[in-house]
């Protein structure tokens, strides 16, 4: 056993680099191991360790350390930690040595989702990849794939795929959205239904059937809603779905205020005179702060619904100000 007390973060990164092709396969031996920092959503920044072999249209496996250096936090030894970071890597290796960007399309099309992050704090992420503004935000196209122990992992889109399938980004457009509303459709739940289903006051069966249940069946009087999809994962993009956005205005028979709970999922409720809406902003503003993951985190802003017009927009600073003037009179 190596004969260290204490290994901080730095060193263990710089001595996983250094050893971890002792605890991998013969394969891996004329391989370079690279620990580099990956940008993840909002500037969340995570060390990711891969071994590669120079082929530039390979898609590698990628594992963040910072899990394994919290189990040499824990007690366990830098020997079974570097053990377990080459086993699990050998495995996600074979599990993804087939996505490329020579992948065909058809192989990763029933993949396909759309997810959401903010536009300005993932500026230089957002260089490399396709994706879409609206307002403050920003759509993503992302394909799933099948990683180690059932585990997946994500594939983000760039301009070399579309060229290289010979697709446009408008079909590419289409296929994401129509094949996140099949695996992952859309959930309207009241908040007093979240609440319950938190508190174990439904059964499975009723949860079910509450989750399934369309726009149109939605309960009508609550007074706060939770929009998100049947995954809880990356639902909050369903904001810029105008055809499910307009059935819920519908439902509720009023234009809709939005919340930007979280990347996976919003908070709607409906636009009336008692509603504070710079109340809402400082809301969402402290919410993000004390509650929301750095990650997960969307916007601070509140966005509002026309019904009549069909458009989601941010609620301006000036429109807050003259809500708040009003209020004081």
């Amino acid at each position: 056993m190596i004969g260290v007390t204490v290994v901080t973060y730095r060193l263990f990164l710089e001595m996983t680099k250094a050893c971890i092709k002792n605890f991998l396969p013969e394969s891996y031996q004329d391989k370079t191991v690279v620990i580099e920092p990956v940008m993840k959503n909002n500037g969340v920044v995570l060390q990711g360790l891969s071994v590669r072999n120079g082929e530039t249209n390979k898609v590698e496996p990628v594992l963040y350390l910072e899990p394994f250096y919290k189990e040499y936090q824990d007690g366990r030894s830098l020997e079974d930690v570097w053990r377990k970071i080459a086993e699990q890597y050998d495995a996600a290796q074979k599990e993804v040595q087939n996505v490329s960007i020579s992948i065909a399309y058809e192989k990763i099309k029933n993949g396909l989702f759309v997810s959401v992050c903010n536009a300005e704090q993932n500026a230089q992420r957002l260089q490399g990849i396709l994706h879409d503004i609206r307002e403050d935000l920003a759509l993503i196209y992302q394909s799933r794939i099948h990683l180690y122990d059932g585990q997946t992992g994500s594939m983000v889109i760039n301009s070399r795929h579309l060229s290289h399938w010979g697709i446009t980004k408008e079909q590419l457009q289409t296929d994401a959205w129509n094949n996140m509303k099949k695996v992952m459709p859309p959930v309207l739940l009241t908040m007093e239904e979240i609440q319950g289903q938190l508190e174990g006051k439904y059964s499975l069966e009723e949860l079910s059937q509450k989750k399934s249940r369309s726009i149109e069946d939605a309960e009508t009087d609550a007074f706060l809603y939770v929009l998100t999809n049947t995954e809880v994962t990356c639902g909050a993009v369903y904001m810029f779905d105008e055809e499910l956005m307009a059935r819920i205005a519908e439902r509720l028979d009023s234009n809709l205020l939005v919340l930007p709970s979280s990347t996976h999922e919003i908070l709607i409720l409906r636009e009336t005179e008692d509603v504070d809406v710079f109340d809402l902003r400082l809301m969402v503003e402290k919410i993000n702060k004390d509650v929301v993951r750095p990650e997960d985190k969307l916007s601070d802003e509140v966005y509002r619904y026309d019904r009549a017009a069909h458009k989601l927009n941010v609620i301006k600073e000036q429109d807050y100000l003259q809500d708040w003037q009003i209020k004081m009179e």
